[in-house]
């Protein structure tokens, strides 16, 4: 299994993500409830975006993004890098609405900004043909 795609130029990520059956996540002190189903993460790293999407990756590091409680659960699909453009809140306003994503958890990743959530339930993983936007390519 591959990481993803990714451009060390790029300020942006998206994992697509899937978690195989219901299940609750001690998140710090908050236990929290996910539905099985796909999921996307959309998150920045103004340096080292690389060094970030594979720490992501791992299942063995010390806690300290709301995602890396979640990716314990969750199964890694792929990820995407795109450049910084308007910012990660823009870039989940675009994803969920090509992807009519929901938000089953407030503050997932969006805990220093004004988002409901940068975690997204979607019915399948994302796409970057989905948006007006391209991601970095191996092609």
């Amino acid at each position: 299994m591959t990481i993803g795609m990714i451009d060390d130029n790029h300020q942006l990520y998206v994992l697509n993500l899937k978690l195989s059956h219901n299940t609750h996540i001690l998140i710090g002190k908050r236990e929290v409830y996910f539905s099985e189903g796909f999921y996307v993460y959309i998150g920045s790293a103004i340096r080292n975006i690389r060094k970030r999407v594979e720490r992501h990756y791992k299942l063995e590091k010390r806690k300290h993004w709301h995602i890396d409680y979640i990716r314990e659960y969750a199964k890694w699909i792929n990820a995407y890098t795109f450049p910084f453009g308007e910012g990660e809140c823009a870039l989940k306003a675009l994803i969920q609405k090509a992807t009519d994503g929901t938000v089953e958890v407030n503050k997932i990743g969006s805990s220093d900004c004004g988002c409901d959530s940068h975690f997204l339930k979607v019915t399948s993983p994302f796409q970057p043909c989905l948006l007006n936007v391209q991601p970095f390519t191996n092609s």
